[in-house]
């Protein structure tokens, strides 16, 4: 299999990031209903874009040349390349998405934090639904508390 040279594979990489961005952003007009945005819903798709704009980030810039470079056999799993330059990128992306880092960044932190709690009121609400549906459904059957 022929390599892309490294300008095409940035590009590729970088179009990677941006589509995860556009699909996030896009998402975020779907998923949350007024009651889930908190005061300013135009924060709130802005975040999404950021958080959207980050995870394409880590998928293109990390997930993509890894893939690519076990798949053509030019490193192994286990070797020590792979434990040197792409383990430590992967903790730090990691932990920097799922904590709060995020939310602490001077320009950024607002807009995230806004994604990041419609998110959670999202789920707050639907986890609600599934329980009173739950419990309509053993309501019937004569289970008692």
């Amino acid at each position: 299999m022929e390599q892309l040279p490294p300008e095409m594979m940035l590009l590729a990489q970088g179009v990677t990031a941006v589509l995860w961005a556009i699909i996030v952003f896009a998402l975020s007009f779907v998923w949350f209903r007024p009651e889930h945005r908190g005061g300013k819903p135009w924060l709130t798709h802005l975040g999404a874009l950021i958080f959207g704009f980050l995870f394409g980030g880590f998928i293109g810039l990390v997930m993509v040349p890894l893939g690519q470079a076990v798949t053509e056999g030019r490193i192994e799993m286990y070797s020590t390349d792979y434990l040197k330059w792409y383990l430590p990128a992967l903790v730090v992306l990691i932990l920097m998405l799922r904590t709060d880092v995020t939310v602490r960044l001077p320009l950024l932190g607002a807009p995230i934090r806004a994604y990041r709690s419609a998110l959670l009121r999202r789920q707050i609400a639907q986890a609600q639904k599934r329980l009173a549906k739950m419990e309509g459904m053993g309501a019937g059957r004569g289970q008692q508390d």
